[in-house]
């Protein structure tokens, strides 16, 4: 086996075993929602506090699971990448990407020194940096204002 064949096995392993780990996440998580929701239609639910925390409970779980089966969107992704021969080299200079960063972002395009000077860029292209706020105190103050 090549060196090339060797990474490429490595790295089909580290994304199925990160895809099987999403999935096994979202199979319980929706087994948990559904076991907590036949629980409470038993469970005749006291006030209205009880009630808002079950919704935000809800919808909690609900952007998690969305989030986990995006994860697994972008593996299935990275996957068909790698049966084409381009996964694991960077979008911008066309380096191989290293396996520790692959491991711990499987859907990395862009090596860490390409996706630095995309985020400085990103940063700077932002008109809010110009004057010393960011997004999150923006919104803070524009909803405090309403």
């Amino acid at each position: 086996m090549t060196k090339i064949e060797e990474r490429n096995a490595q790295l089909k392993n580290i994304l199925i075993s990160k895809k099987l780990g999403l999935l096994a996440d979202v199979k319980k998580s929706i087994g948990d929602r559904l076991d907590e929701d036949v629980r409470l239609t038993f469970d005749i639910l006291k006030d209205n506090p009880d009630k808002s925390v079950h919704e935000l409970l809800k919808h909690v779980d609900a952007r998690i699971i969305g989030n986990k089966s995006e994860e697994v969107d972008n593996i299935d992704a990275a996957l068909h990448k790698l049966k084409d021969g381009t996964y694991g080299v960077c979008e911008e200079c066309g380096e191989e990407i290293p396996l520790k960063r692959l491991e711990a972002v499987p859907s990395a395009s862009y090596c860490v020194f390409c996706q630095n000077q995309i985020d400085k860029i990103n940063i700077d292209e932002d008109p809010r940096k110009e004057r010393g706020r960011t997004a999150e105190k923006d919104d803070y103050f524009l909803s405090e204002k309403e």
